[in-house]
Order: structure tokens, then C-alpha cells, then sequence
């Protein structure tokens, strides 16, 4: 009866902790922080979501508002905390206590008629003694699942800054390409004009149509590029229907800001979420393979109290009730050898994943480098030749050293190079913003590579004039 009356209190400690030491906000928080120290973006809860939404699209989207949009507009975001949910309720499954087991006897004497009762209630004491191990187990993997979450929170906000950059680039390229066409309509317009009257050969005529339907092609792809980079920014913000199809941007891509690049490796692999939550992944196996081993030789043991009455009696009689199961044929080994086995996966996917992180450093860093030198290349040196030669081309057509022709096709040739400024621009942002993202975390995808701008995609005929 001593054991009983010490059992008690203990049995109502652990129902106090079980019931109180996982919050409701246990992972989200940790989540949610991560975010906030590591890109001063906040993770709005569900009822500030369509307040966030609503004043971010009362204004012009930047490549920040459209990450704050995601963040609070993205069902993605959604998705990713109800992975921290799963792994809370697993916390909240490790901690539970054990059901106490009652079982019910009734005696028949045959000689004499009468029954005896025999009632017990005893309760599993190696899962309370384990009970701590296996909160223990299941908290880490609730801290692994917040890092991950964390990890996926700055793809979707990421993923909506570089959908933007895509989107302004596309809408930029458009305006261009619309000037392009402008003066190749009217190159054409002149030419057919100069034809009728005899003062130029239908060949050249030709050509000056050639180009203008070509231009008219290339307008028609900007076209289709500028819609459905928007439809991808939609996608990435989590939007449809009338809100994505009503906002608006403004201001342009700007140039290359400074950065070094000198240690972006080595902070890449310190700032990393998904070989953080690996690590603890990694932890948890192993204290998973531990609390198999024990459970597997460990006996069961039940204890509880036993009340008894025989029918010829009015008392009852209690006392101590003991059950015990011995581990003969099985000693837990599966468990051990899954563990074991998560183990060596967790391992092999951190090295792995530092391997990638690794690589992709260094490729964006060799890749961002490039797109800031063919920046700097098209604003020094060929965005100002171009002008130059436009200038140069029209002194020499006042001068009637040169005709019209010469004078539109410098200016579509400055226009075209203006195009490629922006698709480097535009590649600029895409691979800082995927560095950006790097350092806050989250490993993007590995570059395919700089695309080097072709300045004469739409040239056509002009190597003939």
C-alpha cells in the first residue's frame, strides 16, 4: 500500500506535464521567429492575413511587398505550417500517459452457488518511466519540422522576389520591344513610300518589310513573355481573379548594388536551415535508437491496486496488483534497426545537402559577378557607344551623307542593346536574390548558368542595308 500511496502523486505530476508542456504554439513560433530574424518579414497569423493582403495591394508591388504578399497570401504558407502541426500532435501522442487498464473477475462456486468478485486497475509503469525519453524524441523532431518550415516560408517569400524581378524585366523588354517595332514601321512605311516613287531598289523595300514583320514576331513572344511572367508572380503571391489581375508595379530594375562574395560559401553552410534540422533529425534517431533498445528489454511491467469480495462476505479486500510481461521472443530489434536506418539517412542527406549548398555558392558567386560586369559593360561602354552612334548617324544624314534608313536602324540597334541591359539587370536580381536567399537559409536551385543577351536576335535582314 506504501508503493500505491508514492505512485499517486507521481501519476499526477506526469498528467500535469503531459497536459501542459506543448503549447499550441509549439514549432509555429520558433517558425515564425526564424523568418523574422533572418529577413525582417513577418508571417502573419490567420487573421491578420486579409488585413496584410489588403494594404499591400492598395499600393504599387516592389520586389519587398511582393514577399510580404506571398508570406501572407500564398496557400504554400499554409501547406507548410500544417507540417509543424503534424509534428506537434506527434509531440502530444509521445507525452500522452498510458490508459490505466481495468479488468473484471467473477468466481462461481458450483457447491455452494456463490461468486466472488475480483476488480483491478493497474497501469503501464515502464511507459511512464520512458514517458520524458519519448517526449524528448518527438520535441527535437518538432524542432527539426520548424527549421524545415522556416527553410520552406523563405522559398515562398524568395520565390516571390525573384518572380518579380522576372515580371519587371518582361515588362520592360515589352516597352522595348514595342519602340523596336515602332521604328521598323515606320523604316518600312518610308521604304514602301521611296519604292513607289522609284528611288530606292524593291530589294532594299523588302528587307525593311522583313524586318517590321519580324519586330511584329518579337513583340508578339514579349507579349506572351510579359503575361505570363505575371501569371507566374500571381502564382507565387497567391493570387487569381480580379486582385491579380489589378495590381500594378512601378519604377524599374535597378542597377547591380556592391556585395562580396568572399565568404558566401562558408556563411552559406553556418546560415543553413535544412542541415540544422538534419542535425536534428540525425539526434533524434539516435536517441530513438537508445529508447528502442530499453523498450525491447525492458520487461512490462503493470501496477496497480486489486479489490476483491468474496460472496459470503460484506467487506472488500485491496491491495497491490502486479503484471508482468517478459521480453522472451522479441526484444525490439525492428525498431532499433529503423532507427539505426534513419540514422544513416539523416547522415547521408546532410552531407549531401552541404555538398549542394556548397556547389551552389560558389556557382552564384562566379554567376552574380558575371551579370554585374555585363552590367557594368552595357552602362559604360556599349549603352553610351550606341548613343554615339545615333548621334553620329544623324549629323551624317543632316549632312545627306547617309538616308533615313541608316538613322532608324542605329536608333533599333540602341533600343536592342537597351533590351539586353535589362535582361542582364534582370539576371542580376534573380541570382542576387537567390544569394539573399542562401544566406538567410535556403539553398535554391543550382544555377544552369549567365545567359549572355543576344543584341541581334531580331537583326533579320539589317546585315544586308
Amino acid at each position: 500500500m506504501r508503493s500505491l500511496s508514492l505512485l499517486a502523486p507521481a501519476m499526477a505530476a506526469l498528467i500535469l506535464l503531459s497536459a501542459g508542456c506543448v503549447s499550441r504554439s509549439a514549432g509555429f513560433s520558433r517558425a515564425r521567429d526564424t523568418v523574422r530574424e533572418r529577413t525582417k518579414l513577418e508571417v502573419p497569423s490567420d487573421d491578420d492575413m486579409a488585413g496584410v493582403r489588403k494594404d499591400i495591394l492598395s499600393r504599387p508591388l516592389t520586389a519587398e511587398s511582393a514577399a510580404r504578399l506571398a508570406l501572407a497570401s500564398s496557400p504554400d504558407v499554409q501547406a507548410v505550417l500544417a507540417n509543424i502541426g503534424v509534428a506537434r500532435a506527434k509531440v502530444v501522442g509521445a507525452l500522452r500517459l498510458p490508459n490505466p487498464r481495468a479488468d473484471l473477475g467473477v468466481h462461481y462456486h458450483a457447491s455452494s452457488g456463490a461468486l466472488d468478485l475480483d476488480v483491478g486497475v493497474t497501469i503501464e509503469l515502464v511507459d511512464l518511466l520512458l514517458l520524458p525519453a519519448r517526449g524528448a524524441v518527438a520535441s527535437e523532431l518538432l524542432d527539426a519540422s520548424a527549421l524545415e518550415a522556416a527553410s520552406m516560408l523563405l522559398e515562398v517569400a524568395y520565390g516571390a522576389r525573384i518572380a518579380f524581378f522576372e515580371y519587371q524585366g518582361a515588362a520592360q523588354i515589352l516597352e522595348l520591344r514595342k519602340t523596336v517595332t515602332y521604328a521598323a514601321a515606320q523604316s518600312a512605311a518610308i521604304a514602301a513610300k521611296l519604292l513607289e516613287a522609284g528611288n530606292v531598289p524593291e530589294l532594299e523595300a523588302l528587307n525593311e518589310r522583313a524586318l517590321y514583320e519580324e519586330t511584329r514576331l518579337a513583340l508578339a513572344r514579349a507579349e506572351v513573355q510579359e503575361a505570363t511572367a505575371r501569371e507566374r508572380l500571381n502564382a507565387a503571391l497567391g493570387l487569381f481573379g480580379e486582385p491579380g489581375a489589378s495590381w500594378k508595379t512601378e519604377g524599374r530594375i535597378p542597377d547591380p548594388d556592391a556585395f562580396d562574395a568572399a565568404t558566401l560559401e562558408s556563411r552559406a553552410i553556418a546560415a543553413n536551415l535544412d542541415l540544422s534540422a538534419l542535425e536534428k533529425r540525425h539526434g533524434a534517431s539516435a536517441s530513438q535508437s537508445d529508447l528502442a533498445w530499453a523498450e525491447g528489454f525492458l520487461p512490462e511491467i503493470e501496477a496497480g491496486i486489486g479489490f476483491e469480495r468474496e460472496n459470503d462476505e460484506t467487506d472488500w479486500g485491496y491491495g497491490p496488483r502486479v503484471g508482468v510481461s517478459v521480453p522472451l521472443f522479441y526484444q525490439g530489434q525492428g525498431e532499433v534497426a529503423a532507427a539505426e536506418a534513419q540514422m544513416l539517412g539523416a547522415k547521408s542527406r546532410h552531407a549531401s545537402t552541404a555538398i549542394r549548398v556548397r556547389a551552389t555558392a560558389r556557382a552564384l558567386a562566379l554567376q552574380l559577378s558575371g551579370a554585374r560586369q555585363s552590367a557594368e559593360f552595357y552602362k559604360t561602354t556599349l549603352l553610351p557607344l550606341r548613343e554615339k552612334i545615333v548621334d553620329e548617324t544623324l549629323r551624317q544624314y543632316n549632312a545627306m551623307n547617309l538616308g533615313p534608313f541608316q538613322v532608324l536602324q542605329a536608333k533599333r540597334d540602341q533600343v536592342e542593346a537597351a533590351r539586353a541591359h535589362v535582361e542582364v539587370l534582370r539576371d542580376y536580381w534573380v541570382t542576387r536574390t537567390q544569394v539573399d536567399m542562401l544566406l538567410a537559409g535556403r539553398a535554391p536551385a543550382m544555377p544552369t548558368g549567365l545567359t549572355i543577351p543576344d543584341q541581334r536576335s531580331d537583326s533579320g535582314a539589317r546585315d544586308q542595308h
